[in-house]
């Protein structure tokens, strides 16, 4: 078919890459590492394609999806243990139409898809519409730097802006995924603009909800503070034995009275009975 290109596949754990993103990723599978082999030698041209389910060791063409990114390795790196390093930037996308294991890597016959764009007052309204949502997204998280606001600015092309977001965005695989399956640039920007009014109204919620505990706690803390300036006050700032001990000075009792009062709460040899309270009372009364 016109258009199909075979290029080496390297299968993505937990994540998705977009077009235009660089990132690092390490290829410790042996069929990864010989992918990227591979595509040292072609050209330096690579697919990224996310898996379904990341906890699947060798994964099969039926656990990937169907729609990846078109990659180039920028630069290689051999770490310990055979594994490799790479760094790679997404040029574009691709629909995989088929593919082939071979005896060391996977090779995938794609199709590059182009965005489809139509301009009109509504991608510019929506295009705005997701920019100022993503600018409160990033104020109210604080997860990635202010600078990344600045390279929002100064990208005219709605699809590639479209992406930059997306790939900043703590979104699941399966997000990340629709906003890449999205050819599209109108329907990526309603998809952006819903995922990030939505973000930004559980944010107002964890908000709110962290405000009211933290109210909570500052009058847990003045109640603290009341109950232990009540104590003191009563006992005038010092222990309640103490007390007691002052108490029975006040009535006279016998230091031999006052010891045995003490282990038993009878009378002895004429000492007054010195009633106790149950071991959970909090208060202790001289007869």
């Amino acid at each position: 078919m016109e258009g199909m290109e075979r290029i080496p596949m390297l299968p993505l754990r937990g994540m998705v890459v977009f077009p235009s993103m660089i990132i690092h990723l390490d290829a410790g599978r042996a069929r990864s590492v010989g992918a990227v082999e591979q595509a040292m030698l072609l050209e330096r041209r690579i697919l990224l394609v996310a898996q379904k389910n990341a906890d699947i060791e060798e994964p099969a063409p039926g656990d990937l999806f169907t729609v990846g990114t078109i990659a180039e390795v920028r630069q290689l790196f051999k770490l310990p243990g055979g594994a490799l390093r790479v760094l790679v930037e997404g040029t574009g996308r691709a629909q995989v139409r088929q593919v082939r294991v071979l005896e060391k890597y996977d090779e995938a016959e794609i199709l590059p898809l182009h965005d489809q764009v139509t301009q009109s007052l509504e991608l510019e309204a929506l295009t705005r519409g997701v920019v100022h949502r993503f600018e409160e997204w990033v104020k109210a998280t604080r997860k990635i730097p202010a600078e990344a606001l600045v390279s929002v600015a100064i990208i005219e092309d709605s699809g590639r802006l479209a992406d930059l977001i997306a790939s900043h965005l703590n979104l699941t695989v399966e997000d990340k995924q629709a906003v890449l399956e999205l050819i599209d640039v109108g329907d990526r920007m309603r998809r952006l603009y819903a995922i990030l009014v939505h973000e930004l109204e559980v944010l107002a919620i964890e908000h709110k909800l962290g405000t009211e505990v933290h109210k909570q706690i500052i009058i847990f803390g003045k109640r603290s503070r009341s109950s232990k300036k009540s104590w003191e006050t009563k006992t005038d700032g010092r222990p309640p034995w103490k007390n007691i001990k002052n108490s029975w000075r006040r009535k006279n009792i016998p230091k031999r009275c006052r010891r045995r009062s003490r282990r038993k709460s009878i009378g002895w040899k004429g000492c007054p009975v010195i009633p106790r309270k149950p071991p959970l009372s909090a208060h202790i009364s001289i007869a």
